[in-house]
């Protein structure tokens, strides 16, 4: 008997952002050229734990999206600085 598989193509909305984060934090460049795969590693564990922390604590749903871009806009400006003084 074989039973038929499908896929959702909804699979991963809305966690693009999650993603992005994970990459900057990892130290990948938004100027590109940089970043390793351990270091994305270590930028997903760290969305991850955030994550959970702030579903432990019940933070509602859409707080916990700002609260992950706000992370996301400190992690650009801390590479953008980075970027600006390495380039002097």
């Amino acid at each position: 008997m074989h039973t038929a598989v499908s896929a959702s193509s909804t699979v991963g909305f809305g966690k693009e952002l999650g993603a992005i984060t994970a990459c900057i934090l990892g130290g990948a460049s938004l100027q590109g050229g940089r970043g390793t795969a351990w270091g994305a590693l270590l930028g997903v564990i760290f969305v991850a734990i955030l994550q959970n922390m702030l579903l432990i604590k019940q933070v509602r749903p859409e707080w916990q999206g700002i609260i992950l871009g706000l992370v996301l806009v400190l992690a650009v400006a801390i590479d953008s600085i980075l970027n600006r003084r390495s380039n002097r």
